[in-house]
């Protein structure tokens, strides 16, 4: 495939028209606005690929207006 091709190929996959998603609210309050924030999972040097300890930084998102994490952005609720 060339260049041009290519071109086409994105072009036609990102015609989505994102004023017609769902926006995503708060839990608690309804605030439909986060702020992205980090959770750290410490890995035991038996499950880590390195055999050491392994510390994991994981994207969460935390409501601007309450600051609650909705439960599925927290990693044991995604699938």
């Amino acid at each position: 495939m060339n260049g041009n091709q290519q071109q086409q190929q994105q072009q036609q996959q990102l015609k989505v028209n994102i004023n017609e998603a769902e926006n995503v609210t708060c839990e608690e309050c309804d605030n439909k606005y986060f702020t992205p924030t980090v959770m750290i999972k410490k890995l035991s040097p038996l499950v880590s690929p390195t055999g050491e300890e392994t510390l994991v930084p994981i994207q969460l998102f935390k409501c601007n207006s309450c600051s609650h994490i909705n439960k599925g952005f927290l990693p044991e609720n995604r699938s």
